[in-house]
């Protein structure tokens, strides 16, 4: 076609075609773009709320852990406890000891009071029969 000015007529539908193609691709970019944004924006507003949840948390365990009791204290703690819980088992032991002492020398005792009770009861006994002999020489 010599005689005529620009392309020719399937070059010109071809190029349309392309700048279609094009146009549609530029849209899904834009769309893909603004889609990201929305995404991000969705996902900072996430971290914003999980850190705050975070931050709540940490705000939570100080308050906690200023009501716990420190190791060291607590070893110190469980050693003198441990001390004098010896020492009231050896106060025990002394106690038991000396109660058994104790109720064996009042045994021995009530034993030494039943044997004077006798020995009294004896000699008012005698006493009576000494009397008695006495008034019948009268």
């Amino acid at each position: 076609m010599p005689g005529t000015s620009g392309p020719p007529a399937s070059l010109a539908t071809e190029v349309a075609v392309l700048r279609a193609e094009l146009d549609a691709l530029k849209k899904l970019s834009d769309e893909r773009r603004e889609a990201d944004r929305d995404a991000l924006k969705l996902q900072a507003a996430e971290y914003e709320r999980r850190l705050a949840a975070l931050n709540h948390e940490a705000d939570q365990l100080r308050r906690m852990q200023a009501t716990y009791l420190p190791r060291e204290v607590y070893e110190a703690e469980a050693r003198e406890l441990r001390s004098r819980a010896e020492a009231l088992k050896l106060t025990a032991a002394e106690h038991t000891g000396a109660a058994q002492s104790l109720g064996t020398r009042v045994a021995e005792l009530a034993a030494g009071l039943n044997w004077l009770g006798r020995l009294v009861v004896g000699a008012v006994i005698v006493a009576l029969i000494a009397w008695g002999f006495q008034a019948l020489k009268r």
